[in-house]
């Protein structure tokens, strides 16, 4: 997917502001393995690569062994 440019004043830019990694702190563990892809992708294709990674990153800690994003036991 090719990383889109966004116009800092337009709904999308103020879209990704509001949904950062903060958002993913608290949201993130409660989507579904396919709504977290979804809003990585989005990020992704934005630009926004450490926003993408937050939001799996923070999936994954509440996935169960067998989703997708599962890691396995802490240490």
């Amino acid at each position: 997917m090719a990383m889109q440019t966004v116009a800092p004043s337009s709904p999308l830019s103020r879209f990704l502001e509001a949904w950062g990694r903060d958002l993913a702190l608290d949201l993130a563990q409660q989507l579904t393995c396919t709504e977290a892809e979804a809003i990585a992708e989005l990020f992704e294709a934005c630009g926004h690569t450490h926003e993408a990674a937050a939001w799996l990153e923070n999936h994954s800690r509440a996935d169960e062994e067998g989703d997708r994003h599962h890691q396995g036991a802490s240490a």
